[in-house]
């Protein structure tokens, strides 16, 4: 990938998603979040947590769940993977979805070619193809209605509060689309710009040699005011909430948003293949998807580039299309 590429890429994005938003803000319900205003013990939400990842095939035998400050995935090998989650007692929806990410990246490094340890080839193609598998799990089928219908029993049975509501209020709340100043907390929508800010910020960076950086909070505070229409309260919460920055990891921001491209890619191509797929799902079988993932994605493990790699899954390059095809279908029609 280069800045030429991603040029193109987030100015089509950029283009499609600043007026989609109000677009979606209009026709969504405003919310009643009462039901989610409650105490979940920890204890209750790991036992959850380890169910659904398990019931999404994530291999116990081999790796392991535990907690931390700030989720992560890290595999030693195919058989040692380690995935963390995080907790909110008030909010069981963010270690849900964290752990469903998590265990997309962690599905992608057990799926990696053993026979290839210890060279190159057993790892993983690109941190934007990583993300894919990890974005794939938690928005494509983690916020999907076919996969509620697969885990809203076992979600009812652990918190009783959401007896009192519908699979349908669940998931307008899972799916609730409104700009805000954090990234990490942002909705499938709103994310990508979160991510193209960034990205104009580093360019800024990096091509103007002599910029002042005492008006590095300005330029993020009015660009987030021109592309989310929010104002950002403080620094704190503007340009330094990211750790990447302050651990050197420039350029890195992009690989989000291509995990995304990616993801709806290959779920395009995956339900265009099978369109039985989301009936799978439904009854609570992951085992095609995961298969599929597998043959497409991970047993290739760094063998290809990753336009040689998703050229070969999908039988197209890299476009902003099925992920704005995506949300036009789940957020508009």
């Amino acid at each position: 990938m280069n800045e030429s590429k991603l040029d193109n890429i987030f100015d089509e994005l950029r283009t499609a998603i600043v007026p989609m938003i109000p677009v979606i803000m209009e026709k969504q319900n405003k919310l009643d979040e009462r039901f989610l205003q409650k105490t979940y013990p920890l204890d209750i939400q790991k036992k959850c947590n380890h169910e659904i990842a398990q019931k999404i095939g994530f291999d116990f035998s081999r790796g392991v769940l535990a907690e931390s400050a700030h989720p992560f995935s890290m595999g030693i090998n195919p058989f040692d993977v380690r995935i963390t989650t995080r907790f909110k007692q008030n909010d069981f929806t963010y270690s849900l979805f964290s752990t469903i990410h998590e265990t997309g990246h962690a599905l992608y490094e057990q799926g990696l070619p053993a026979d290839y340890i210890p060279t190159p080839l057993a790892l993983y193609a690109s941190m934007g193809i990583h993300e894919s598998q990890s974005l794939f799990f938690e928005d494509v089928i983690g916020r999907s209605r076919f996969f509620l219908t697969a885990i809203f029993p076992m979600l009812q049975s652990h918190y009783p509060t959401l007896s009192h509501i519908s699979p349908d209020e669940f998931y307008q709340r899972i799916n609730f689309v409104e700009p805000g100043y954090i990234r990490t907390d942002a909705d499938e929508v709103t994310y990508s710009l979160h991510v193209i800010i960034r990205y104009q910020i580093e360019k800024y960076l990096f091509n103007e040699p002599n910029h002042d950086i005492h008006s590095l909070p300005k330029l993020w505070n009015d660009k987030y005011k021109k592309y989310l229409r929010v104002d950002v309260p403080n620094d704190s919460v503007g340009i330094l909430q990211d750790i990447h920055w302050s651990g050197g990891a420039f350029g890195y921001f992009p690989s989000y948003v291509l995990g995304k491209l990616y993801s709806a890619q290959l779920w395009e191509t995956l339900i265009h293949e099978s369109p039985q797929a989301e009936s799978m799902i439904s009854s609570g079988d992951f085992t095609y998807i995961r298969h599929w993932l597998l043959n497409q994605i991970h047993s290739a493990g760094n063998l290809y580039h990753p336009e040689e790699l998703i050229k070969k899954a999908t039988g197209k390059p890299l476009s902003t299309q099925s992920f704005l095809n995506y949300l036009q279908k789940k957020y508009i029609r």
